[in-house]
C-alpha cells in the first residue's frame, strides 16, 4: 500500500452491497456506522486531492420526501382482476397506504411483498396484502426515513 493511503474497513458485521445479504434492513446502529465510515472516506477524498470539503457528505435531507413533492405512485393491476377481487400489495409510508400491485387472488402473497421490499426506493414502515377489503400479512420494517409510529 502507497505511503499516505489507508484502506477502510467495514466494522465487524457490516458487509459491504456486493455481499449477498441476509436479512433485510441492518439495525439503525450498524447502519448509522456504516454511514459514518463513508462520510468519513469521502470527506478524505477531497482533502487528499487539496479540494474543500463539500457539505454534502453530512447532508441527511431525504431527497425523496414526498411531503415536499417530486413523488410518484403506480399502481400495477393484472388483467381480468379487479381491487375488490385480486390480490394487493401495498405500502406504507408516512402514514398514508399506497398500491404497488393487484394481482389474481390465487397467488402467493409473500413472493411479490419481498420483491417490492427489495426494489422499493422510498421509506417505507409496512408492506401489506390484501385479498379485497382484508388484510390477510404484512412486514413492518424499519427504513432510515420512516417512522415505525405510523403503524397502528
Amino acid at each position: 500500500m502507497a505511503e499516505g493511503t489507508r484502506r477502510l474497513r467495514f466494522e465487524e458485521g457490516i458487509r459491504p452491497s456486493w455481499v449477498p445479504q441476509i436479512r433485510l434492513f441492518a439495525p439503525a446502529t450498524e447502519a448509522e456506522t456504516a454511514i459514518t465510515t463513508l462520510r468519513d472516506a469521502i470527506k478524505d477524498m477531497y482533502t487528499r486531492t487539496g479540494n474543500p470539503v463539500e457539505a454534502w457528505p453530512d447532508d441527511d435531507e431525504d431527497a425523496v420526501d414526498p411531503r415536499k413533492g417530486g413523488f410518484a405512485n403506480a399502481t400495477v393491476i393484472s388483467a381480468g382482476v379487479t381491487r375488490e377481487t385480486g390480490l394487493r400489495i401495498c405500502y406504507v409510508m408516512f402514514g398514508q397506504e399506497y398500491e404497488s400491485e393487484v394481482t389474481h387472488p390465487e397467488e402467493d402473497p409473500a413472493p411479490l411483498m419481498l420483491h417490492l421490499l427489495s426494489k422499493i426506493k422510498v421509506p417505507i414502515s409496512a408492506v401489506r396484502a390484501y385479498r379485497g377489503n382484508e388484510m390477510i400479512d404484512e412486514i413492518v420494517v424499519t427504513m432510515r426515513g420512516s417512522s415505525i409510529r405510523e403503524i397502528s
